[in-house]
């Protein structure tokens, strides 16, 4: 998906994690991080070499955006309010 249309087309791929998003209720912290672009260019090889190569780099780059995350138990006031 992504790493094929960056490759079409020449547009860099920018990862962002998010974190605090299991359960988004009123006050609660949500954390993006956004990672260095990833240009298409500094693979080569053909097509699919080059889409599973940016996958990769992707992955790695997105993991490394979403260290440690650990969910904390905590009082859950509006858990059933609809």
């Amino acid at each position: 998906g992504a790493a094929y249309l960056s490759i079409r087309t020449g547009a860099p791929i920018v990862p962002v994690g998010v974190t605090g998003s299991l359960e988004l209720w009123w006050r609660c912290v949500l954390t993006m991080r956004v990672g260095k672009p990833i240009a298409p260019n500094e693979f080569a090889g053909d097509d699919r070499t080059r889409v599973r190569a940016l996958t990769a780099r992707f992955e790695q780059d997105l993991r490394a955006l979403l260290p440690g995350d650990v969910e904390q138990p905590r009082r859950k006031p509006l858990k059933n309010w609809c």
